[in-house]
């Protein structure tokens, strides 16, 4: 939910007592520093039925609906180098629980490859796929089949950190320069 015209954020009480008198489970609501309101829902279901309501009793805020994005993995210890289309193909060829969910169109792309860097012997392969072929993989043990290989899978994340600073929720570039540069090995106030 937006701020509205003056830049106030959404009494955030308002939208918690919409979600309880409409029986609307909310994972939770998080207010940002620019005044939006971020409502997080279990599912695009119950985002359907609330999102109409949230705008009959928000009407001066602008709602709008945020996909959620797709988990991010990575293979580790790939020591062969593939193709994306390669990877493709053999998660969908050696593994059935893989197969099957592609077959019912979930999302199964790969983001990078990157050969081994310098003291380094493995490829980085980060691949996103769609919340059920996930969960499918963690019930398989966090393990998937490649080439006469298996290879387990780890949770990717992002997150904004700066290398001036070291503080997180922005990059270098947006620094507020009055703050001390910080070395990120030792602490001190130098560059890394």
């Amino acid at each position: 939910v937006k701020p509205d015209n003056q830049g106030n954020p959404v009494d955030v009480n308002k939208i918690k007592t919409l979600a309880v008198n409409n029986g609307i489970p909310v994972n939770s609501i998080k207010v940002t520093t620019k005044g939006e309101t971020f409502v997080n829902l279990p599912s695009e279901q119950i985002r359907n039925k609330f999102t109409p309501l949230l705008q009959a009793q928000e009407s001066s805020n602008k709602v709008l609906n945020v996909k959620s994005k797709l988990p991010t993995i990575s293979l580790i210890r790939v020591t062969e180098a593939l193709t994306p289309n390669e990877i493709k193909e053999a998660l969908y060829r050696q593994n059935g629980n893989i197969k099957a969910l592609m077959d019912a169109k979930s999302n199964l792309s790969v983001v990078f490859t990157k050969p081994p860097g310098d003291n380094q012997d493995y490829h980085q392969i980060a691949l996103r796929v769609s919340p059920e072929i996930r969960k499918s993989i963690k019930a398989y043990g966090d393990k998937v089949h490649i080439r006469g290989s298996f290879y387990k899978v780890d949770d990717r994340f992002y997150i904004k950190r700066c290398n001036r600073c070291q503080q997180f929720g922005h990059y270098a570039d947006k620094c507020d320069h009055e703050s001390p540069e910080v070395c990120g090995y030792c602490t001190e106030h130098h560059k890394s």
